[in-house]
């Protein structure tokens, strides 16, 4: 187990109650999603996604977040974006595993111009993804 998966561990042993955890990229961990999903008690968890090496699990393929949006953005797969004018984004939702652990992830881009970004969602213990 990680440094950073140990943290919320000690946190609950200190008899705080966690109830959300939120991340940064760069603390994308697998290890801390599986620590997190494997509690007994409700705790969401979101955090932003690296477009870069974290690999998911979407169907058959393992590929990173790049490589799932640039695979969403083919043609054959435009109708899964959808488009808000009144926030001037684009953005997609992907069920997708990150270790074993279900997660749904959200690609968000401006409508104008800019870069996809990814923001992984998971509702632990609320029944999403189980």
């Amino acid at each position: 187990m990680t440094l950073l998966a140990r943290c919320p561990k000690r946190i609950m042993k200190s008899g705080i109650e966690l109830r959300n955890v939120i991340t940064d990229s760069w603390f994308t961990n697998t290890d801390l999603v599986q620590f997190i999903h494997n509690r007994r008690q409700e705790v969401g968890f979101s955090e932003m996604a690296k477009m870069g090496n974290t690999l998911y699990r979407w169907g058959k393929d393992e590929m990173n977040a790049r490589a799932i949006v640039k695979n969403i953005t083919s043609n054959k797969k435009e109708k899964l974006i959808k488009r808000s004018s009144k926030l001037k984004m684009k953005y997609c939702g992907v069920d997708v595993a990150l270790g074993e652990v279900n997660v749904r992830l959200l690609f968000f881009k401006n409508m104008d111009n800019g870069d996809w970004d990814a923001l992984p969602l998971k509702g632990i213990g609320s029944g999403y993804g189980t």
